[in-house]
């Protein structure tokens, strides 16, 4: 695995979809090896098992720690490039590269006539944390994916379609996934911050442009209610966005930044919202989104096109998970909210039911099934082999 910043995850859809695919194909038996960049492994190294220096174990799957040049552009590249050229004289069958900007690379395992797969998690040139030069270099990215690997992955049927028209590449559609969670009664977050449950609203994501939290803070502050609204999460190298966003909530008591959470906290924090509200203007498939649905909760979200094929599904039909509100519209946003607080009852059954209908859609462990056929099928091995 190439291109992702490492695992243990701690942040980021990739590290997450990296780890859960790769320690269940670690638990079938294939020798997985993640190649992690050192600046971030480092901050989780009491979970996992050193073997030797700059090589340890996490679930299964062999870490391999390699530099990179730690700057806001350079640190993915420099080491996907490091990564790239150990795999033209490692013994991997197959290297599998995550995201566009490492999908530069994923030329170099060819040289050595290795399989190469990729997954596309998002178009990261619309991301607005990046310049001109880095854009371009996405693109470039984008156009990689679609023509280096022997087979391209996308995690939505939105990214599949784009790149069918875009550049006439079949890719295969393979989306994220979830596990069934424990809910979690309210503790830890009523002693720290007074939550009882049923009483937040809830945003978990990295603080970065593209979220749109400032459109929620906006959409909040202009509604009369005495719940309280969580933003959980922390900077994405975007401190200035961040403090922007709290200028944004200065003087309104009821909205609350957590920071970054995980383990239980985050569980309990997703366990116990009245809502989930994602107002992105732009993802891949947002793992934070399926989690929501599986803890049952209801969920508001941006009409983008990918929040649609989730909420909607994409059979005629199919019955909505939640409701749309139009992109980057506050005042769409602030009516939705309205419409949570005006329905208890409808927002509690539609939460009831996404739980068990995204655990049947949207599985790890069908993510493992598919990715691992196409394993098999680039190295010519049946599927009961």
């Amino acid at each position: 695995m190439v291109g992702t910043k490492g695992v243990p995850a701690t942040f980021g859809g990739i590290e997450k979809h990296v780890e859960e695919l790769g320690a269940r194909l670690a638990a079938r038996g294939h020798r997985v090896t993640v190649h992690c960049r050192r600046n971030y492994t480092g901050a989780s190294r009491g979970r996992c098992e050193v073997l030797a220096r700059r090589h340890w174990r996490y679930r299964g799957m062999d870490l391999r720690l390699l530099p990179s040049v730690g700057t806001k552009h350079l640190d993915a590249i420099t080491h996907t490039a490091l990564a790239g050229l150990g795999e033209v004289f490692g013994g991997h069958d197959i290297v599998h590269f995550h995201a566009l900007g490492p999908s530069l690379l994923s030329w170099l395992p060819r040289l050595a006539r290795r399989r190469v797969v990729a997954t596309c998690h998002g178009l990261d040139w619309q991301r607005a944390k990046w310049g001109g030069m880095a854009k371009r270099a996405l693109r470039a990215g984008e156009w990689s994916i679609a023509r280096f690997p022997h087979r391209t992955i996308c995690v939505s049927q939105t990214l599949r379609d784009h790149f069918a028209a875009r550049h006439g590449c079949e890719a295969l559609y393979i989306p994220n996934g979830v596990d069934l969670p424990e809910l979690l009664a309210p503790r830890e977050i009523t002693e720290r911050w007074g939550l009882r449950g049923n009483d937040y609203v809830l945003f978990l994501s990295r603080l970065v442009p593209e979220k749109r939290a400032d459109v929620l803070i906006e959409a909040f502050r202009g509604l009369e209610t005495s719940v309280r609204l969580v933003i959980a999460g922390g900077s994405s190298m975007s401190d200035d966005h961040v403090g922007h966003l709290h200028a944004l909530a200065q003087g309104d008591a009821r909205i609350l930044f957590t920071g970054n959470v995980t383990g239980d906290l985050w569980r309990e924090l997703m366990s116990n919202a009245r809502v989930f509200v994602l107002p992105s203007e732009l993802e891949g498939l947002p793992i934070v989104l399926l989690e929501a649905l599986s803890f049952g909760r209801c969920v508001v979200a941006s009409d983008i096109p990918v929040n649609r094929e989730v909420l909607e599904g994409t059979a005629p039909g199919d019955a909505a998970w939640g409701r749309l509100f139009r992109t980057n519209d506050t005042a769409s946003l602030r009516e939705a909210l309205k419409w949570v607080e005006a329905n208890p009852g409808e927002v509690e059954a539609l939460g009831r039911a996404a739980r068990p209908r995204v655990a049947a859609h949207f599985t790890w462990e069908r993510v493992a099934d598919e990715t691992e056929r196409v394993y098999r099928e680039l190295t010519g091995q049946g599927a009961s082999d």
